[in-house]
């Protein structure tokens, strides 16, 4: 009984895990969309350096 309580918290766990991974990564994809959109690589790349 203990042993199947055990694995099944273990279960819930890695599914929140997961899940948690899931919207986190859509997160980082949005925000590079975002960027490109607004063509902020572009403007790095156009802005003078400091050197």
């Amino acid at each position: 009984m203990e042993e199947s309580k055990r694995n099944l918290l273990d279960e819930e766990a890695k599914a929140s895990l997961d899940i948690w991974r899931y919207v986190f990564g859509f997160a980082d994809m949005a925000a590079a969309k975002c960027a490109i959109d607004l063509k902020i690589p572009e403007a790095i790349e156009n802005h003078p350096s400091q050197q």
